[in-house]
């Protein structure tokens, strides 16, 4: 009983060892981080929210959207999200695209626009439980039966991206339509063997059951 005890101790004594040797490699990273931003900060214009100046502003006024930590008195705001980035690019997207679809210019690209525009506000709107919904009626069906806040975005918002997505839909079809219009479908026309075949069966020298004289 004492052999198996004093190993017991032994193991939860590395143990702590362990934990207190990775808490303290731990701690050393996130100072050297936590120095590196702070210096990145500084280089920022005097103007901009994140800059070291500003940040007694940001405190005072109360703002949720700031992470604080008060060793350092380091500040990160996490108004810019993954869903914000993507919203923006996809406004850009089909912007482009609908001014190139106007001056008649690079219709292949101006699709290809409108799609991935229209693959990233589906993104905005899904949700980390479920998959990727790619009919927006599907989306609007969620959105007005669910009034609660998904991923950041309130219903007014969702409603906003899926009134985008279907008028991106619009353009997209307006454009394929222009497309086909551009490219009709070839008629089949008979080929040169064809032609020929036709010519040599009508010359009267070699018609079947005679000979050229």
């Amino acid at each position: 009983v004492k052999q198996s005890s004093f190993e017991m101790s032994k193991k939860m004594n590395n143990v702590v060892q362990w934990a207190r040797t990775r808490f303290n490699e731990s701690l050393e990273k996130s100072e050297l981080v936590g120095r590196r931003l702070i210096e990145a900060q500084k280089q920022l214009p005097a103007s901009h929210p994140a800059h070291p100046d500003n940040h007694g502003q940001l405190q005072s006024s109360g703002s949720g959207n700031t992470l604080t930590a008060a060793v350092d008195h380091i500040q990160l705001t996490s108004g810019i999200t993954a869903e914000k980035l993507m919203f923006d690019r996809a406004v850009e997207m089909s912007r482009a695209a609908a001014v190139n679809e106007l001056v008649g210019a690079d219709f292949p690209g101006c699709e290809l626009s409108y799609i991935t525009s229209i693959m990233l506000l589906e993104a905005v709107l899904e949700n980390d439980d479920e998959p990727l919904l790619s009919k927006a009626g599907t989306h609007k069906a969620r959105a007005g039966n669910a009034n609660a806040t998904i991923n950041g975005m309130e219903s007014e918002d969702r409603d906003a991206v899926l009134n985008l997505i279907e008028s991106t839909r619009g353009r997209l079809d307006c454009l394929r339509r222009k497309i086909r219009q551009q490219n009709p479908p070839k008629q089949n026309t008979p080929t040169s063997t064809t032609r020929a075949m036709t010519r040599t069966s009508s010359s009267p020298g070699t018609a079947i059951g005679t000979s050229p004289r």
